[in-house]
Parts: structure tokens; sequence; C-alpha cells
């Protein structure tokens, strides 16, 4: 590629057909994909404003059927009307998967993210080396809703086996994670459960996630019979954002032993966590990240993205002298 670009010039229709040669000349080569993709991407650069716009709303009008699609499909699901939202987003699936356009390679990699952190968190995890490129199909919502309607189908295999291709898309999404995890809970594979659960600390950071992670360990010690470790997990569930079902399951527990099971202390949930090898908080990793990526935007005054990761950080840590900071970004910016 170093090669090819050394061969441009600052004429655009010149360097077009330059790039179309390239392509010609490279069409038989080892990389040839690559290559021509790279070109390909050049190749738009140069184009004409207007033509650029034209190819752009072009691609658009390609991919107008799958956002119409996915609504409708949204919209049968709310009306509950599952069978026709199954039977449509099951119909987008096969033709997105059919079309296939959207493939790794040497050069890039196509991934999704629902929010700039889950990006940071990808690349603190993976340390892609090849360019992260965004494709223009929302694969992950379209396999998670195609996933949520096999589940109510009963069709849980098959819906894990949706949930692990959106995962290809986006291995840090939480959501569809969690909806794996309901999976293995359904289908009675309370270990795998377990295993899981933990190891989706890893990438939760936000506190209705690590109140739901702590709400599958509760379920998980419940199964197990041991009330007093469930009891512990559904009152940290709760502490991190309040729930319905964690209180339900407190109740059930208090009404199972007789009201024998009192609050934990601190000390006692520490005990609980060390004994059975769960965490306490958030991952230590998580919430450094978080911080790391607060004050590296600070120091480059860069303040909106600083208060984000630190308005991050805060939910999870309630640090006052984090507020005071947060606080203070707001002052310089309004």
């Amino acid at each position: 590629m170093a090669e090819i670009q050394s061969g441009l010039t600052n004429d655009s229709e010149e360097n077009l057909r330059y790039l179309a040669k390239k392509c010609s000349e490279y069409k038989d080569d080892e990389l040839s994909y690559e290559i021509i993709r790279e070109c390909g991407r050049m190749m738009y650069d140069y184009l004409p404003e207007k033509n650029r716009q034209a190819y752009a709303k072009s691609v658009q009008k390609d991919d107008a059927w799958i956002e119409k699609a996915l609504e409708d499909a949204k919209q049968y699901t709310c009306n509950k009307d599952y069978g026709k939202a199954l039977e449509l987003i099951e119909g987008v699936v096969k033709k997105i998967e059919a079309l296939n356009r959207y493939t790794d390679d040497s050069v890039s990699e196509y991934r999704i993210f629902s929010d700039k952190f889950e990006e940071k968190l990808y690349r603190f995890y993976f340390n892609p080396q090849r360019t992260v490129r965004t494709p223009n199909i929302p694969y992950t919502e379209l396999y998670g809703l195609y996933a949520d309607l096999l589940f109510e189908s009963g069709r849980y295999s098959e819906s894990m086996t949706a949930l692990g291709k959106g995962l290809q898309w986006d291995p840090v999404d939480f959501d569809l994670t969690a909806e794996y995890i309901d999976c293995l809970k359904a289908t009675g594979n309370i270990e795998q459960f377990y295993t899981q659960t933990l190891n989706t600390f890893k990438i939760a950071y936000k506190p209705e996630q690590i109140a739901l992670l702590f709400r599958n360990l509760g379920y998980y010690f419940f199964e197990k019979g041991l009330f007093s470790v469930s009891y512990a997990c559904y009152i940290k569930s709760a502490a991190c954002k309040e729930s319905a079902v964690a209180e339900l399951r407190m109740q059930n527990i208090e009404t199972i032993t007789g009201g024998q099971t009192d609050a934990p202390s601190l000390e006692m949930f520490e005990q609980y966590s060390s004994a059975y090898g769960f965490p306490t908080v958030a991952d230590e990793a998580v919430i450094n990240l978080m911080l790391d990526c607060a004050m590296h935007y600070l120091d480059l005054d860069q303040f909106v993205s600083a208060k984000y990761y630190f308005e991050l950080y805060y939910e999870l840590s309630h640090d006052e002298e984090i507020k005071e900071t947060i606080d203070m970004i707001n002052r310089m910016t309004t």
C-alpha cells in the first residue's frame, strides 16, 4: 500500500484512474482482497463531493430495508405478535448473512460498539492490531432481537447461536452476554451460568449491569441451598441498583428460612466473597480504565470526554473527590 500510495498526485481524476489500474494489476495477488479494498477506500476519498454524497445515499438506500424490517419487527414484538416478528427478523438475518458484506481481513476488522467506553474495553482486552471499522448494518441489534424472539419461542440453543454471532461483532456487549447467560439458566446449565456470570464482571461498567450480575449470583446460591449467601448477593444487587426482582427474592428467602436471614455486614459479605470466589464490586481493571481515560482527556483539556468517563467512574465509586472534579468541569464549560 505504501508503494501504491507513492504514485498518487494532487490530481484527483488522475488518482482515480491510477487506483483503478492498480486494482487490476493486483487482482491475482495473494492479498488482492485487502489491496483492492484499500484502493477502493482511497478512490472514495478522491471522488468529487457530489459523487460521494450520491454513493452515501445509494448505500443508505440499499440498507433502508434492513432498518425498516428491524423497526417493523420491534413493533410486532411490542404488540406481542412474536410469530410475525420472528418470521420477519429471521428473513433479514438470512439475507444479511448471504450478503456477507463486511468481512475481517488482514488490514481491517469490523466491530460495533454501543458507546465510547465499550470500545475502550474492547481495545483494552483484545488489543486489535488492524484498523477497527464500523459496518453500516446494525448486526448486534439484529442478532439481539433475533435471539430474544428465539428465546421466547423456547428455542434456546438457536438463541445462543444467534447471540454468539452478535458477540462476534461486539465481544464486550454486556446485553448480548447477559442474554446468553439467561439461556444457560433456562437450559439448566447452572455451573456454566455461574462461571459466565463471574466472567462478565470484566465487561460490566454500569450500576444496573453490576446489579444484574449480583442477582445472578443470588439465584445460583439459592439453587445451591446457600440461602444466607444468596440473600447477601441480593442485598448487594439492590445496593447497586434498586430492583423489584431482588426484593421479591429476598422476601422469598425470608419466608423459606422463617425470617432467620439477616442483612449481612460488609465483613460477612467479604467472607462469602472470599469463600466462594465472587467479587464484591466492579472489576478493578474496568474501574482503573475509566479513571485512566478520564485523566487522559482532562490532561488534553478535552473536558466533554473527561466528564463522560468521570461520570461513569462516579456512578460506580461514589467518590466525592470525583464528584468535585465533575462539578469543576461543569463550571468550566458553562
